[in-house]
């Protein structure tokens, strides 16, 4: 029984000491980023709106 309680405390210390040294990670290296994908799509950016639809129709007929 003493040796079981022994294991058991020694197994105890050992966790607890891995979990106090641990430290937090670096910053990462934000010096060397490229820039991809330029260009929007042209599904993301949205298509010209025909003339028909930018004329001031919207409201009903203008006399």
């Amino acid at each position: 029984m003493n040796t079981r309680r022994i294991v058991i405390a020694l197994l105890t210390l050992i966790a607890l000491a891995g979990c106090a040294h641990v430290t937090p990670p670096t910053e990462p290296d934000m010096t060397e980023l490229v820039p991809v994908n330029k260009t929007v799509p042209e599904e993301v950016q949205g298509r010209v709106a025909p003339q028909s639809l930018t004329t001031n129709t919207a409201g009903g007929t203008t006399q």
